[in-house]
Order: C-alpha cells, then structure tokens, then sequence
C-alpha cells in the first residue's frame, strides 16, 4: 500500500452503502454502469473498499437521478467529470420551472374567479381608441385557433410593402356572435395616413387601407394562453348579449407586436373591446 493510500479513510461495502444511504447492490449496480468505481479492490478476494470521499460522488449522481436524467446521459457526465457544472444547469431547469408553475398557478386563480363570476360588469373597463389609420387583411372563414397565422401573414405583406406600423395590432370580428369557426375576421395593423396614401394602387387582393373613428368600447384584459382565448370570449359574448347591452360596431381584439418567443404562454395578453355608445 502506498503512503497516499495509507492516508485516505477507506471504508469497507457495507459501510460506504450505510453513508450513502444505499446498499451493497446498488454500488455494484452502479459500478458496472461505470458510475463509481471502488477505491480498492483486492486482487485475490476481489473484496471491494471504498474512499469516504467518494461518498460525495455517489450522492451527486443520485441527485442527477432526482432529476430523472437516465443513467445512461449520467455515465456521460461522470466520464466527462461534469458533474458539478451539470447539476447547476439542473437547479436552473427546476429554479425556470418553478417560476413557470407560478404564472401558472396565477393563471388559473384568475381564471377560476373568471368563470365563476356572475357580474361581469365588474371586470370590464371603458376606454377610447382611434382614430386609427388601419393597413387590413380580410380572411374569410376564419378560424379563432389560427389566429397566429393571420397575424404573421399581415406582419410579412407590411414589411414587403416597407410600411412601419405600431407595435399594436387590431382584430375585427365580422359577426355579432361568438364564431371560433368559419367566421369572417379583418387582421390589421396601425399605420400612418401618408402610408395609406402611397401604397394604396400597390396592394395585393385582401389587403387594403381603412380609417378607424374615434370609438369607445367596454374592455376586458386577458392575460394568459391564446388557446383559451376563445373560451374568455364565449363567456363575455353571451354576458353582453344577456345584459342587452347595445353594440354600436364590430367587436375587436389588441394585441402586442412584441415577439412571443421570449415570453411564457402565460404573459401573452390582449384586450378585448366592445364598441358601446359615447357617454
């Protein structure tokens, strides 16, 4: 035996699993996965030994399993001794995961208080838009779950044609009742008057320029997956029309232009508005 080895605590099998909270078994187990390999092993009894040190190491690859990497990614880790840096990328998965359960957990409170509130006068907001100079697109039976799409296809003609539209965009709904399908909806994007004046000969089919007047309208602010944002919409629709409550114009939606891909599903918001008579 060698004086460094003579100077490290060396623990037998049963001993180093008792530390580690493990059994004999498991450290063979792991030993064959190329896991940990014993400090000692004897060369005649093939008796297995252990560095109390090593303790650290098997309790490290157990926390990887925690994180429910399959041994077989961990053998990588282990022989690219990464085990450290793997383990920091780890919390940081769970520390992001934990903040998405919360706007989620936020999510849905608002949306249960949402779906069980009778009232929902409580909830809107008046507000005034426009006037507006609009850059539209018109899309016939539309549907409400490719809404994405239309947004995208509008936000790519206005950049063909140069033109430098706000960061907002308007949705008109063509209809008086809730329609997630075959409805008729007009895309648009908030533009100048100088742009509408230039390009006005130069539009393909379904794009086209309009002026919006001076409007007001009840609102309601939705924030979270746009997958659920027709389920807001039914209930408010059928809120409006059991109130009697009198549209003086097509209903419409605002979004942000900012880019989604940065943001969790559930921050994405959009105001939903009501055109009403002026008070």
């Amino acid at each position: 035996m060698t004086q460094r080895q003579s100077q490290v605590k060396v623990l037998s099998i049963k001993k180093f699993a008792e530390i580690c909270h493990t059994t004999p078994r498991t450290l063979r187990f792991y030993e064959q996965k190329g896991l940990i390999t014993p400090y000692q092993i004897d060369p005649y009894t093939k008796y297995r030994s252990y560095n109390a040190r090593q303790a650290r190491d098997f309790l490290k690859i157990k926390l990887l399993q925690n994180f429910n990497i399959p041994l077989e990614q961990i053998q990588q880790i282990v022989k690219k001794s990464n085990l450290d840096n793997e383990l920091q990328k780890r919390i940081k998965q769970v520390k992001e995961e934990l903040v998405q359960k919360q706007k989620e957990y936020k999510f849905l409170q608002s949306m249960s208080s949402f779906m069980i509130e009778e009232d929902l006068n409580k909830l809107f907001s008046k507000e005034w838009f426009g006037p507006y100079e609009l850059f539209c697109m018109q899309v016939d039976n539309a549907d409400y779950n490719k809404m994405a799409d239309y947004q995208n296809t509008i936000i790519k003609e206005a950049k063909r044609l140069r033109l430098s539209p706000s960061k907002l965009q308007l949705i008109f709904y063509n209809t008086t009742a809730y329609e997630p399908k075959g409805t008729n909806v007009e895309v648009t994007l908030i533009c100048n008057k100088k742009d509408a004046e230039l390009l006005h000969d130069k539009l393909q089919r379904n794009f086209y320029f309009k002026r919006y007047p001076k409007t007001q309208a009840l609102t309601y602010q939705y924030t979270g997956p746009y997958e659920y944002f027709s389920l807001i919409y039914q209930k408010l629709f059928d809120y409006i029309f059991e109130k009697d409550i009198v549209l003086v114009d097509r209903v419409f939606d605002i979004h942000s232009l900012q880019p989604l891909k940065k943001q969790s599903k559930y921050e994405t918001s959009a105001t939903i508005a009501f055109p009403i008579n002026q008070d």
